[in-house]
């Protein structure tokens, strides 16, 4: 047995000896790991893949570290390993168990491996492939730009006539000097772009000339000239081997080369630029800018059922254009190329090696570019990552074994540590019970299940005079004061079921009085079988202020006996244990009739449920409340009274229940209700009005009564919470929302309006409503009348049509005294009309009332009318007039004046007959008139009576025509003419295309 003297000593020690180890261990596994992961994966990009394999094995070290930290708490005592120890573990793990937990760790550790593993696989695929795909986009690109060049080369001769000129003046015209600069420039031209030879065809297909290396003429290329002749399109020979000499291969760009003028062009002859693969595209193909011993780029094209190698090959010498495989040939990427595949393949190569593969079409040409790498060499970082992982892996299942049965080994320690732990425990628990039982102040008792005293402290004598030794064995009923048995059965009741309790109830002291206490029940138990501790306490002083306070709420309850109002009060229990004078002098009753819940008996039948409702609700809530109800008035009448309650709570926040006042509401009520009784005789009179009667509320109706229903065909339910304008015709909707939006904004708040509505039936109404700005629920609203006003409008209409007779009736005397007066003149017949009508048509161009275009025709129709006074013959005198005899004509707006001064027109007739001749500058006749002087339809007429009038044929002259009328009162616009009519008259003629009638 270790004593307490040495484990002080050894407890330092320890935690230190932990301490170092961990970090002497951290220190090797960090640097170790590092040097692994770099040496093992120099690629950075796979480096933080395996960091996390790193770190796994450091969860690892760090489940060793808390291991040690476990045992350490042995070493320093029981106290501390209570605290290391999870206070759950109640029984050693089984061995099934921890063999699981090895199994578990072993299988997640080979998961990540794997999953970290298969990562890192697919990195390094992606990225050879990656480097494939940049490979052949890279060569094919180039070798696209290769042919693009020379085809621009073999352009610039197609496009330099100058040039074909000169072939055509040597070959056709036999011109030697133009065969010197020929050969010049082809030279040059071989020499430029490294041109293994440039030949010269002519139009007829013959060799003429041959620059640089000299083969002769073959087949192939023959028949390649000839068709550039026949098609005059250029020729790609695609690579092939010359026939008597099969160790050269030979591409040709063949370009046919035009003479002759821009209308007649004609051949002249071909070139044909030769390339010696080998030079350059060869050498481009071949060349692997990346690492690699097995990387190859490689061309092919297909030649029926085969696949052609273009290419030199890297293992296979002198297989350009000779070696052929079938298309058919499975996993072949080249055959996948031709059988247009595009992008990267897995597959086998000419050589049966497993390759990766990019396959690209090289536009412009038959030919496929395939790069390739051998599988192996692709996959070789692989066995490394491979190696890396299994190491590691490896590594973390023994750290997962080692930490799983160190562990387990320390839990059996544990365990058998906790066991002896419990055991001390319970006992100094034991120890520690009897040492509070006897010492408390309060009474600690245990009863067993048929509720006798089993176990029972020194306090029971203090509080009711009974020894330990007399109560121990006998039943707890036996203590209760007779007064609080009843409740016995019911308190021992609710522990029993709950398991716990807590209630208040008084003891019988061995002297015979009664002592009041507070008991905490609870089931426990020991050894095995249940008991129930009682905590009983002496509450006698806590009685006794209580019994103070309820003699200093009397003495407030003596003040509240004298309020004028009627007040009750309730207890904790809901139940009332006060009411004032006054609610007994309203109830007629007796203070023992109400207590309790005797005052329900006056409360009205009708109301007596939601009374009950409304105060309990309350009450659990502990919430104030308002509420009406009638109550028997002492006369036998019930009134309406309101009840206010509020709950009431001591200086500490005790609930001590309720308090409630009350007022006599009745005749408020009754009359509240007169006025409801009121509303509805004015609803009624409403829907039984014989107007249409409405409310709008944001542009809805909000009522409608049943006469404005009627008018419209529908129900009054119907139409309630419609848009308004849905009933009116689509023409006058717009009108309708702008007259609503000024009533509601008060800027016409009274409004007369009238609309042509659609029925439900589809026919239509017409209606007349007054409108005005109101308010409705709190929200502004439009009120208003409705009358069908269908008949009244049928009734103007045939007034209308009366009236319009009467002025047509009207207006054919004035045309017919018109007529009269113009027959004694006959070269200015129709003058008056067609004044008239140029009068009004002016009005209108100046945007003028319809009443006043309308005045001025007809003040157009007699203005000349005074003439009929001026004898015929100087009317109609084709010479000068003498002054006396111009004087009489001017005599005649006078006249005419006279003449109309008396009828009554709604317009100025007579006045403008008798100004029509005045002018602005004060010029005219007969009053001499100026500017604003001249009435504004006088001013009009006298621009279209000038206008008229110089346009028309008159007896001491022939017409001046139109142009020359306008041109007359636009020269005096603003002189003698008004400028608004002069304008309105000139847009009439030049932009309406008015024209003057002839009159019949």
């Amino acid at each position: 047995m270790r004593t307490d003297a040495h484990t002080p000593q050894k407890a330092w020690r320890t935690p230190l000896r932990i301490t170092l180890g961990y970090a002497v261990f951290a220190v090797l596994w960090i640097l170790t790991s590092d040097w692994a992961l770099f040496t093992f994966v120099p690629n950075p990009a796979y480096q933080p893949i395996f960091s996390q394999l790193k770190g796994l094995g450091f969860v690892a070290v760090t489940g060793l570290f808390l291991y040690l930290l476990l045992r350490a708490g042995a070493v320093t005592g029981p106290a501390a390993v209570s605290d290391a120890v999870d206070s759950r573990i109640n029984r050693l793990a089984s061995p099934r168990f921890v063999l699981g937990a090895f199994i578990g760790l072993s299988a997640t550790i080979l998961i990540t491996s794997y999953f970290v593993t298969s990562q890192i696989t697919r990195l390094i695929r992606e990225e050879k492939l990656d480097e494939l795909n940049a490979m052949a986009d890279l060569k094919a690109d180039e070798i696209e730009r290769w042919i693009d060049e020379r085809w621009g080369d073999a352009s610039v001769f197609a496009g330099d006539r100058g040039f074909g000129d000169r072939i055509h003046r040597w070959f056709d015209l036999g011109d030697n000097a133009e065969r010197d600069r020929v050969v010049t420039r082809l030279q040059a031209v071989r020499f430029s772009n490294d041109y293994e030879s440039v030949l010269l065809y002519d139009a007829r297909g013959r060799l003429r000339l041959e620059v640089g290396e000299t083969h002769g003429n073959n087949p192939r290329l023959e028949r390649l000239v000839n068709e550039a002749v026949k098609s005059r399109i250029t020729q790609f020979s695609d690579l092939y081997r010359v026939v008597h000499r099969p160790d050269h291969i030979h591409l040709d760009f063949v370009m046919p080369l035009t003479a002759g003028s821009q209308d007649k062009l004609f051949i002249a002859g071909v070139i044909v630029l030769r390339v010696d693969p080998n030079r350059y595209l060869y050498g481009q193909i071949q060349r692997w800018p990346l690492q690699a011993q097995n990387g190859e780029t490689l061309i092919v094209r297909r030649e029926g059922d085969e696949v052609m190698y273009l290419s030199k090959l890297r293992y296979h010498p002198g297989s350009g254009l000779t070696l052929r495989m079938p298309v058919t040939t499975p996993g072949l990427p080249a055959a996948q190329a031709v059988q247009g595949e595009i992008g990267t393949f897995e597959g086998t190569d000419y050589r049966g090696v497993s390759v990766f593969s990019v396959l690209r079409p090289i536009y412009g040409t038959p030919w496929y570019m395939i790069a390739e790498i051998d599988r192996e060499e692709a996959l070789a970082p692989i066995r490394q990552v491979q190696l890396v992982s299994a190491t590691i892996t490896l590594v973390a299942i023994m750290l997962a074994g080692l930490m799983v049965g160190l562990g387990w080994r320390q839990q059996a320690r544990n365990f058998a540590l906790q066991q002896r732990m419990q055991e001390a425990e319970k006992q100094a628990l034991v120890k520690h019970f009897e040492y509070l039982s006897h010492n408390a102040n309060d009474l600690i008792l245990l009863a067993d299940e048929s509720l006798h005293v089993a176990e029972i402290n020194d306090r029971a004598h203090d509080l009711i005079g009974y020894t330990r030794e007399e109560m121990i064995g006998t039943p707890l009923i036996q203590y209760r004061s007779k007064s609080a048995r009843e409740m016995a059965t019911e308190d021992y009741a609710r522990f029993k079921s709950e398991g716990r309790a807590r209630y208040e109830t008084t003891l019988n002291h061995r002297d015979g009085s009664e002592v009041p206490i507070e008991v905490s029940a609870a089931r426990v138990e020991v050894d095995g079988q249940n008991y129930y501790q009682l905590v009983v306490r002496d509450i006698s002083e806590r009685k006794r202020h209580e019994a103070q306070l309820m003699k200093a709420r009397d003495f407030y309850v003596r003040i509240l006996a004298t309020f004028p109002n009627p007040i009750w009060r309730a207890g904790t229990d809901a139940k009332r244990d006060y009411f004032n004078q006054a609610w007994l002098k309203f109830t007629g009753r007796a203070l023992e009739q109400e207590l309790g819940d005797g005052l329900t008996q006056g409360i009205h039948p009708n109301d007596l449920q939601r009374y009950v409702d409304t105060f309990l609700k309350a009450f659990r809530a502990r919430e104030p409340f308002l509420m009406e109800y009638r109550l028997r008035h002492y006369s036998g009448e019930y009134r309406w009274i309101a009840d206010h309650g509020e709950p009431i709570h001591d200086p500490n926040g005790t609930f001590l229940g309720y308090i409630g006042s009350c007022y006599d509401i009745h005749d408020s009520r009754l009359h509240g209700e007169k006025l409801a009784a009121a509303a509805e005789q004015f609803q009624g009179l409403v829907e039984q009005s014989i107007a249409g009667i409405f409310i709008i509320v944001d542009g809805r109706f909000a009522y409608v009564n049943p006469r404005l229903a009627e008018i419209l065909g529908y129900k009054p339910s119907d139409l309630v919470g419609r848009e308004v304008t849905e009933i009116v015709m689509e023409r006058d909707r717009a009108a309708l929302s702008a007259n609503l939006a000024r009533c509601l904004s008060g800027e016409e708040e009274s409004q007369l309006l009238a609309y042509l509505c659609r029925r439900r039936d589809g026919s239509t109404v017409d209606v007349g409503a007054h409108i005005n700005r109101a308010k409705h629920g709190g929200q502004p609203a439009v009120i208003g009348v409705v009358q069908d006003i269908s008949d009244k409008k049928r009734a103007e209409a045939r007034i209308q049509d009366y009236i319009q007779k009467l002025e047509r009736g009207m207006l054919g005397t004035i045309k017919a005294v018109s007529v009269m007066s113009e027959l004694r003149d006959p070269y200015t017949y129709g003058h008056e009309q067609r004044v008239g009508d140029l009068s009004g048509a002016i009005a209108a161009e100046m945007g003028l009332d319809a009443q006043v275009v309308k005045g001025l025709q007809i003040a157009g129709y007699v203005h000349d009318i005074g003439k009929i006074v001026v004898p015929a013959e100087i009317l109609a005198k084709p010479t000068k007039l003498t002054k006396a005899e111009f004087e009489l004509i001017k005599s005649h707006p006078e006249q005419g004046y006279e003449v109309l001064k008396d009828i009554d027109f709604p317009w100025p007739v007579a006045q403008v007959a008798l100004q029509h001749h005045e002018r602005l500058d004060g010029s005219g006749y007969p009053q001499g008139l100026k500017g604003d002087q001249i009435l504004l339809e006088a001013r009009i007429l006298a621009v279209a009576d000038v206008v008229e009038a110089m346009a028309a044929h008159r007896p001491y002259r022939a017409s001046l025509g139109i142009d020359a009328a306008l041109e007359e009162v636009r020269k005096y616009r603003g002189v003698k003419y008004d400028s608004a009519a002069v304008d309105a008259c000139v847009r009439l003629f030049h932009e309406r295309s008015y024209a003057l009638k002839t009159v019949l």
